[in-house]
């Protein structure tokens, strides 16, 4: 089965989850990791839909909710940016 994925990155940006259930789990990397990186992860991770990923700690953060706009709000001084995927079966 195939899938194509589509994803929309609000920058400078969290993710506030309407529950706390809905953290599926903190990955990590080296130094050299990217945004894409984190892509990746929740890509991997069928039941992702949300991921935050911080810049500075290279951490990427997976949720098992739908992003909506009024779930994303602002940064401020938090370099980080919130992935929204959205997949379709093909």
């Amino acid at each position: 089965m195939n899938a194509l994925l589509t994803v929309q990155i609000h920058r400078n940006a969290l993710y506030q989850p309407s529950t706390s259930c809905a953290l599926l789990r903190n990955a990590t990397w080296p130094q050299d990791s990217s945004i894409q990186s984190c892509i990746w992860e929740c890509q991997g991770q069928q039941q992702c839909q949300t991921a935050i990923y911080f810049d500075d700690e290279n951490v990427c953060s997976l949720y098992s909710e739908s992003c909506t706009i009024n779930n994303v709000v602002s940064s401020e001084s938090t370099r980080a940016d919130v992935i929204c995927v959205r997949r379709n079966q093909s």
